[in-house]
């Protein structure tokens, strides 16, 4: 059972169960990790900041 229909049906399972993340969305995220998780039928959630999306911007944090 996945994570999310874990969490809808209020599953008090005690089999462990996690969620892989990744913020950003960078391109490294294509590269290295997304290939990886496919071969090994992973799922995973990639968060984007949609803001920088398309405009060549470098957010704040990384001019730092």
């Amino acid at each position: 059972m996945r994570l999310g229909s874990r969490l809808e049906m209020n599953d008090d399972s005690t089999t462990q169960i996690a969620a892989i993340t990744f913020d950003d969305g960078y391109q490294d995220f294509y590269d290295h990790a997304l290939p990886m998780l496919q071969r090994k039928g992973i799922p995973s959630a990639i968060f984007v900041m949609t803001d920088y999306a398309g405009t060549g911007q470098v957010p704040l944090h990384d001019r730092l």
